[in-house]
């Protein structure tokens, strides 16, 4: 006689409820990491709520445009869809961007934000604000993120 067992699939209460996805989100940002304009992709490092990166690629039209590159990492507290983000974003530029009166290739914005991100998918929404430091100098800025999270 032959013995044969089969294996059954059951979600974890983690998958069930969201917890545990891998989150991808497209936004549109104004102001922020990507300083007029970016267009963004952001996702959650594998295994975790609540880490996660983005990276972007925006314009700085201000005289000859300007390519910049936003690029982050982020904590998130609170449960979905509603998070207080905490991230630090490096910016670097094709060449000297003009931020007030000083110029720079590198720019560095830690700030904290309100973020709206539902773990199935759908509209994203982030506000954040925080000093943007240029060339030595530090001003407050502000950014506004509008998108679509595509979930796991």
């Amino acid at each position: 006689m032959i013995d044969l067992k089969a294996q059954s699939y059951a979600l974890d209460d983690a998958e069930a409820s969201g917890h545990g996805r891998t989150n991808k989100s497209v936004y549109a940002e104004a102001g922020g990491g990507g300083l007029i304009f970016s267009a963004n992709f952001d996702s959650r490092f594998p295994g975790t709520d609540n880490l996660g990166y983005r990276v972007g690629l925006g314009l700085f039209p201000r005289g000859n445009t300007i390519v910049t590159f936003p690029f982050g990492a982020y904590y998130l507290i609170g449960n979905a869809p509603s998070y207080f983000e905490v991230e630090a974003t490096g910016t670097f530029a094709t060449s000297e961007a003009k931020f007030r009166s000083h110029k720079a290739n590198f720019f560095f914005y830690p700030h904290i934000a309100y973020r709206f991100n539902k773990n199935t998918g759908g509209f994203f929404f982030k506000v954040e604000g925080g000093p943007i430091f240029v060339a030595g100098k530090i001003y407050p800025f502000p950014g506004l993120g509008l998108g679509y999270t595509l979930g796991k």
